[in-house]
């Protein structure tokens, strides 16, 4: 028997689990936990965020790849402004043969670290300041590496191998 308002009231720990299961790598375990807030309808945008990086952990189909962009999407209409949207859209679009899509997503998910760089003198802790001073340039030299092999496959016509985008991927900072 599923007590579903329990459920409800106790959600934020259930994400919070999730991000930790996610982050152990236990992709299995994080997915029902994600499922359970959909379901109950009080899933953050987090929660889509982390189901769809689960699903590209665990599969690379066409079915699972456009599930994870509709979970994305989903996200973005409960925090369009959630950054770690961008780089599970990337990977997805990738594994589609979006190249083009792929390209630009990569120039926004700049732009907004860009944005994000500029918001800093917002920031008066000094530790605070200087791990959003890392994600940031962290995050900007992924992007630009990512452009510059997207770019060269997208001249050469090479497509066929997705190990190195997700062993790019596999190092996804959440935040």
């Amino acid at each position: 028997v599923v007590d579903v308002k329990f459920e409800q009231m106790v959600s934020f720990a259930t994400t919070n689990t999730a991000i930790m299961k996610y982050g152990d790598r236990r992709f299995r375990q994080c997915l029902p936990l994600v499922t359970q807030n959909i379901s109950n309808s009080v899933a953050l945008a987090d929660d889509y965020i982390l189901k769809a990086q689960c699903l590209l952990a665990l599969e690379d189909t066409p079915e699972t790849n456009n599930e994870v962009l509709e979970l994305l999407d989903k996200s973005k209409e409960l925090d369009a402004s959630n950054i770690n949207i961008d780089k599970v859209e990337i990977i997805a679009a990738l594994r589609l043969g979006k190249n083009e899509q792929a390209l630009q997503i990569l120039t926004e998910y700049i732009a907004k670290l860009s944005q994000m760089n500029e918001e800093l003198s917002g920031i008066y802790d000094q530790d605070m300041w200087a791990a959003t001073k890392q994600f940031i340039l962290s995050e900007k030299r992924w992007a630009n590496n990512m452009i510059t092999k997207i770019k060269g496959m997208i001249d050469t016509n090479i497509f066929s191998s997705y190990a190195f985008i997700e062993s790019h991927y596999l190092g996804f900072h959440q935040k």
